[in-house]
């Protein structure tokens, strides 16, 4: 696991987080609106649900297109992950990396998807432990 391909997936991660975070502000109204779910099992159906749209996705551009069709889970995973311990970000993302293809830049947002994926079953498994 070379640092220099794990800082690169996690540039990759933060970018099109960004990117999707910047392009879902507009909807202003929507922004406004949207609280986290008070359980875990509902946030994680919404993370998995975003992962799934973001997987289809050719480009940021279109994963944000699919993600406004519902914007409280789009913006939900976004502040799931913004809220994140730099801590339990760094070991989701070392996670996440370790199980991603070796060519994760084939789609763009291949890396946010392995990410979203790995928050699900990390955070699943301290719950349970």
């Amino acid at each position: 696991m070379s640092q220099q391909e794990i800082l690169k997936f996690n540039r990759s991660v933060l970018s099109v987080l960004t990117l999707i975070q910047k392009a879902l502000e507009k909807e202003k109204e929507a922004v406004e609106t949207v609280a986290l779910p008070s359980d875990w099992p509902a946030t994680q159906a919404i993370l998995r649900g975003v992962a799934e749209d973001l997987m289809i996705a050719a480009s940021v551009d279109e994963a944000t297109r699919l993600l406004k069709r519902d914007l409280g889970a789009a913006l939900t995973a976004v502040l799931v992950a913004r809220k994140l311990t730099p801590e339990t970000a760094r070991k989701t993302i070392r996670l996440a990396y370790a199980k991603a293809p070796a060519d994760f830049s084939a789609l763009p947002c291949l890396p946010l998807v392995m990410f979203l994926i790995e928050l699900c079953d990390s955070l699943e498994q301290t719950r349970t432990s």
